[in-house]
This record gives structure tokens, sequence and C-alpha cells, in this order.
């Protein structure tokens, strides 16, 4: 096997809230540059095997809703016609959550298609420790524990386990397999050259979602129970790195294992990214440099509420983080990126475990940290697809389909669009050939560029979502289903 994915919802290609396009996500790219078949399905010759999302994917797919607004009323909504949005969304949500709970193709049914297992075994929402704890029976447990409803604007049921026990036991035979697990399981039958391990940012990220902190800091954080790890949103440096160390004792012992087929395994390990820089998180009042030495990086706001919200709003709303609150979850991410380099160099000189430093790739293309002059140099193959210059900046659109802001996050401001799929592939793609990774195929930027809607086909209706609380009020609902 030339590719085996372990990672949260980024590698699983989720995007605008739901997972639903792992076709499109940048281990697929990779995949297909390696010059393997990739699909979701098992044909005999399909060489890289991904998990297919029906119904526009689960929980929630924003884009899908607003594509469905925009066909009914075009570019903008007028006063009479919010009367009857909330019913088209709750139809939407009522579709999404009878497929997914209700119906004969997916209710206690195996996978819709005939596969056995996935090379990408990612799922949104997966912190670290999940690797190994996240397994078929708990998925099933904790599916049990939420009570099925079938209330106003609301979807599936605990969308992160469902997804998970699609992911990880397709067929539901009851063969109890973790990430880990199905990692021993292809080293063991046919060995894996290449690994993708990128974990970390779920042990920051609900912060953001929240704008709330709840930290985990245990002493004893490897004999803590699910449900208090599950409860908690911001690691300690030293809980972090207790885990991480755990994940790489785990990979090593199979890798080491006899029975592994592949003893020249790589292992590429993906830097956690600054979630602040995501443009869910709106800078509110005035911006002062973390570094007073170098004033004309690292801005930080007096606070911090989504990107949705005015700014009368954010106040009324209570929904906000703190100037503080910010730095201290950037601290707390360095702190992070800086075991998992601590621990991948403590490996020695064995050529197993690279570093991709997506945080600092994400750090130079950061719009508002840069003062408005980001250093990232993209493709220059991307760079010709493309008429407008893309930033980590919310996307925006105007009244006539022009793009004058974004292009690298979704619309849930926390995911990669197609396009940001293709810079992480790139990130990695690097440092894989610096490796010796041989790659017969170039990263097909115009597929990337065609292949994403949101700068294929403009999204002429987002302005609304900014200009009416209705959709506003639905959309920071929708968010508390990501972890």
């Amino acid at each position: 096997m030339r590719l085996f994915t372990i990672g949260d919802s980024i590698s699983q290609g989720f995007m605008s809230l739901a997972a639903a396009k792992t076709e499109l996500c940048y281990s697929t790219i990779l995949a297909e540059c390696l010059g393997l078949k990739t699909g979701c399905t098992t044909d005999g010759n399909t060489e890289y095997i991904y998990p297919d999302w029906p119904a526009n994917g689960l929980p929630f797919n924003m884009e899908a809703v607003l594509r469905c607004l925009e066909r009914r009323y075009d570019r903008d909504i007028k006063f009479l016609e919010w009367i009857g949005v909330p019913s088209i969304v709750n139809s939407y949500l009522d579709t999404t959550e009878k497929f997914y709970e209700c119906t004969d193709l997916y209710k206690d049914k195996p996978y819709h298609l005939p596969v056995k297992h996935f090379h990408n075994v990612s799922v949104f929402g997966n912190c670290v420790h999940d690797a190994w704890m996240l397994t078929p029976e708990l998925c099933k447990t904790m599916i049990k524990k939420k009570k099925v409803s079938d209330d106003y604007f609301e979807g599936p049921s605990s969308p992160r386990y469902r997804t998970a026990l699609r992911v990880l036991d397709p067929m539901l035979n009851g063969e109890n397999r973790s990430a880990l697990d199905w990692l021993k399981y292809h080293c063991e039958n046919e060995g894996v050259e290449n690994i993708i391990i990128w974990l970390g940012a779920n042990n920051a990220l609900g912060t953001l979602l929240k704008m709330k902190i709840n930290e985990f800091n245990t002493a004893d954080p490897l004999n803590e129970s699910y449900e208090k790890r599950d409860s908690c949103n911001l690691w300690s440096a030293e809980n972090f790195e207790t885990d991480f160390r755990e994940l790489i004792r785990r990979v090593n012992t199979i890798l080491d294992n006899p029975k592994n087929k592949n003893p020249h395994t790589k292992v590429f390990i993906g830097t956690v990214p600054l979630v602040t820089i995501a443009p869910l998180a709106k800078g509110v009042g005035c911006a002062t440099p973390y570094d007073k030495k170098n004033p004309d990086n690292n801005l930080y706001f007096e606070s911090y509420s989504f990107v949705f919200f005015s700014d009368k709003t954010a106040a009324e709303s209570q929904k906000s983080l703190s100037r503080e609150d910010v730095i201290k979850i950037d601290e707390r991410i360095t702190g992070f990126n800086n075991s998992i380099e601590n621990i991948i160099n403590e490996q020695g000189n064995n050529n197993r475990y690279y570093k991709v430093d997506i945080c600092e790739a994400l750090l130079k293309m950061a719009f508002r940290r840069n003062n408005g002059h980001p250093t990232y140099e993209f493709p220059s193959l991307l760079k010709q697809q493309l008429l407008y210059n893309p930033t980590t900046l919310y996307y925006r659109v105007d009244r006539n389909g022009k793009i004058y802001n974004g292009g690298l996050f979704s619309l849930d401001g926390v995911h990669p669009t197609v396009i940001g799929q293709g810079i992480i592939a790139h990130e990695f793609r690097k440092v894989m050939e610096q490796s010796g990774v041989v790659f017969t195929k170039t990263i097909d930027w115009k597929k990337i560029v065609d292949s994403d809607t949101l700068t294929s086909y403009p999204l002429r209706l987002i302005e609304e979502m900014f200009q009416h609380d209705t959709l506003i009020r639905m959309i920071v609902r929708m968010l508390r289903w990501i972890r």
C-alpha cells in the first residue's frame, strides 16, 4: 500500500460544515499524484479507497443550503421572502436527518458500497487520543446515549459518531478496530509505504467553535475517561505531550513488529495550525502586536467573535474570546507543536518520521496577522488559474458574482476549500519528495480550481448571511455539531 491517512476533519475532506468531499481532500490529491487509482469503492483496481458521503454529507452542508436558497431567491432575499427561509432550511435538515437516521440505506446497515476497509480513516472531531480510543463499539455507545429527535433545526443525532462508525467499520461486521488498529492490519497484510498522521487541531479548536475555553488538565491523562476528554476543548501542553508521545509509541510498536511487511515505512506528521487564524473568529476593536519588538507581525485584537456577527451583535451575544484568551490558545498550540517536533527528534535519524509544518505555512498566509501583507508564495500554476488573490479572510462575493475576499476557507470559516486542500497537498508533497517519495504526476491545479464550486460558481447570496440575523442564528447553532 502506497498511502494510509489518519486525521481529523481536514484529512476527511470536511467542508462548509459537512463531511462530503473526501474525494477532494489533500490526501486523495497526493494519492493521485502517486499514480494511484482512487475511489470510494473496491472494483479490484482501486488503490486508495476513501468514504463517500451521500445526501450532501452530514451534519449540515452550508453550501448546499445556500445554493438551494440562491436557486429560489437569486442574489438577495426580499423582506417578506424571509418568512419562508426557516422552513426551507428545516426541510433540508429533515432530509439529511432521515437519510442518516432512518433510511434502509444507512440505518443499522453496512456501507452502501462493497468496501471492507478504507485507506483514509480520518473522522471530523478527532483529537490525538482518538487514534486509538475511538472504536466502532464506542461509537455505538455514544449514538445510543443521544436521543433521536425531530425537533426544528435538528439534524442527524451524534453526527460525529455516525461518521466514525462508517469509517471504522463500513461493513458493520463487528470488527472493533480503531484507526491505529487499521494501520496495524494493513502493515501486517501488505505493508504501508507512506503514512500521514495529522492530529491535534481538535485539542484546541473547540474553543473557537464555542467561544469558550474548557481546559483538559489532569495528572494522569492516559487513564482519564473518554467522556471527560469529550467535554473539554483545550489540552494543557503537558497532557497534549503525553497523548502525542503515546501515539508515537503505538505507531512504533506497529512498525517495529516483525509481522510488518514494510520495514521502511515513512510517517509524515502535520503540525497543528493556529486555529485562531481561521476566519470564523473575527477580531473586534484595535489590533496591537503580541511582540512589541516586531510590531508588524502577530497582531491581536481586543476580542474575537463569530465573523458573521456585527460588532454590536458580538457584544450583545456574549459569544466572544478576549485578546488574552486567543493569545493563550495560540501559545498552547505553539506548545503542542514544540512537543511534536521534540518527539519526532527523539526518534533519531532513522528516516521514519518527517514533520510537515502546516502551522508555519498558515502563519505566512495569515492576512490580518501580517498586517495585510501575507508572505506565503502560492504555486504559480495555481495563480494562473485564479482571477483573484486567495486570502485567509472569510469568503465574500458581491451581488454580481465577483470574489473579493477569501478562497482558502470554506463557508464554515474553519475548514479549507478545495483550493485550500490543494495548498495542504502542496506542502505535504514538498516534504515527501525531500524524503525520497517519488510522485508520477504533478498537482492538477486546473482540476482543483474547477472542483472548487465556491470559486468556479461564486455564491452571490453570501452577502445575505451578513445582513440578516435569521441565517446567522441558524449557522451559529449548527456550529455546535463540530467538536
